[in-house]
């Protein structure tokens, strides 16, 4: 039987890029968000949002 190669490493590496990335993002919100407080945090988003 011939031994397949999906040459696999490439994809491995683009999901964990993405992994790292929406990892890094979720940080980011959770940080500013305890920091400001959920009400301020809500606004302030709010407004970026819409302009």
């Amino acid at each position: 039987m011939q031994e397949m190669n999906l040459h696999l490493t490439g994809d491995m590496h683009a999901v964990s890029s993405a992994h790292h990335l929406a990892a890094a993002a979720l940080d980011a919100r959770l940080y500013h968000e305890i920091r400001l407080g959920e009400a301020e945090f809500t606004r302030q988003s709010e407004q970026i949002v819409s302009s």
